[in-house]
């Protein structure tokens, strides 16, 4: 087995450490293993002290007789999506399905957030050389110039003693700008934390030109993920959309999710309540409603979790040529 190693001693693991710690428990519980015999068997691969504590408490609530996804949430080092997803296969007696699909979802997202790195890092501190040099070259080099040149008793041009206030001007205005700026971040960290105003934000997250449908997407891969899980355990639409509400966090996504809950449950179409919720790209609803036709949803909500998630992670890495269904 691959070792699982933490390479954060606080708060929640990374992606990559995910990945390997779920692909590690499907293993075992796929060879027939309970949670039971599996943990203990998963701490002995574990060589990070930190994850090794962690995963030891989740032993000793599971000899308690607590579900391995409640032993998970007790420990506060988990992320929800994969908790929520962990609680739905046990509830399915799918748990073994969920923890090969959960890794395979980790190993992606690492994969995504490596590529959104590698496109940002480059141009950001090339930007940040640029905005260093011209700096460098207002406030300091110029300025020099001018003091040498003066004491030799020359005269600058007009344009130069224009560059050269604008410098002294700025020297002052640049720590203006920095204490506004940590000023601005901290105040938003604040108001954030305010009911209406995160659903604003979360609201915009999904209602904006630029990254609006990428969120979508990430979006529909959850849902369409955790429905056909549910689905192909034998669960009807209803509970089965019932199960999938708690897998986001966005208070915007989870206010529409609810209300298309409430129009399945009264019986109406599930491809017309995903379009209702403005959540879902047109494909998605498209897809559904063939799914609702030919009686094969949870077949096509599992096909719509593989293009979404395939389609995320081609949009970070630069091609915008949509998969075909």
């Amino acid at each position: 087995m691959t070792n699982v190693q933490s390479s954060r001693k606080t708060g929640q693991y990374g992606a990559r450490e995910l990945s390997l710690l779920c692909h590690q428990i499907a293993s075992y519980l796929k060879s027939g293993m309970s949670p039971l015999e599996a943990i203990p068997l998963v701490i002995e691969d574990v060589k990070d002290k930190e994850m090794k504590a962690v995963l030891s408490t989740v032993s000793d609530q599971i000899l308690q007789g607590i579900p391995l996804s409640q032993a998970f949430i007790q420990t506060r080092k988990f992320p929800e999506y994969m908790l929520r997803m962990m609680e739905i296969g046990e509830s399915t007696g799918m748990l073994d399905s969920v923890m090969k699909k959960l890794s395979v979802y980790y190993e992606t997202e690492a994969d995504i957030r490596k590529n959104i790195r590698s496109a940002v890092t480059y141009p950001l501190v090339l930007a940040l050389m640029m905005i260093g040099v011209i700096a460098l070259l207002i406030l300091k080099v110029i300025p020099m110039f001018g003091e040498i040149l003066q004491s030799l008793g020359g005269q600058l041009p007009y344009e130069a003693q224009m560059l050269f206030t604008l410098a002294r001007s700025m020297e002052n205005a640049v720590l203006w700008a920095l204490g506004i700026l940590v000023a601005c971040v901290l105040l938003f960290f604040i108001v954030i934390r305010i009911k209406s105003v995160r659903r604003l934000f979360d609201g915009l997250k999904v209602n904006n030109p630029i990254f609006g449908l990428l969120y979508k997407k990430i979006t529909a891969s959850r849902i369409a993920q955790g429905l056909s899980l549910t689905l192909q355990s034998g669960m009807d639409l209803t509970r089965s959309f019932q199960s999938v509400l708690r897998l986001t966090r966005n208070t915007y996504v989870h206010e529409r999710l609810a209300t298309a809950y409430e129009a399945v449950s009264q019986g109406r179409q599930f491809s017309d309540a995903a379009k209702e919720s403005g959540l879902f790209p047109e494909m998605f609803v498209r897809m559904v409603r063939t799914g609702e036709r030919s009686g094969q949803l949870d077949h096509m909500m599992q096909k719509l979790s593989d293009i979404y998630a395939r389609e995320t992670e081609q949009s970070l890495s630069g091609s915008a040529e949509p998969l075909s269904p």
